[in-house]
């Protein structure tokens, strides 16, 4: 069996790298999703609340 060159596990640590860096794409997303979704929830709530205080 032979021991790859340096080459060989630059190319593979870089396509490591490159499926990391989409899984954290994704993730980042997913994660921007849910804090827009908190922010409506919370501009609502300080619309009622100023409702509630007129």
């Amino acid at each position: 069996m032979r021991t790859p060159d340096i080459y060989e596990r630059v190319g593979t640590l870089e396509d490591e790298l490159q499926a990391l860096d989409s899984r954290i794409d994704s993730r980042t997303r997913l994660l921007w999703a849910e804090v827009q979704k908190l922010q409506g929830i919370i501009e609502e709530l300080k619309a009622a609340q100023q409702r509630e205080e007129k």
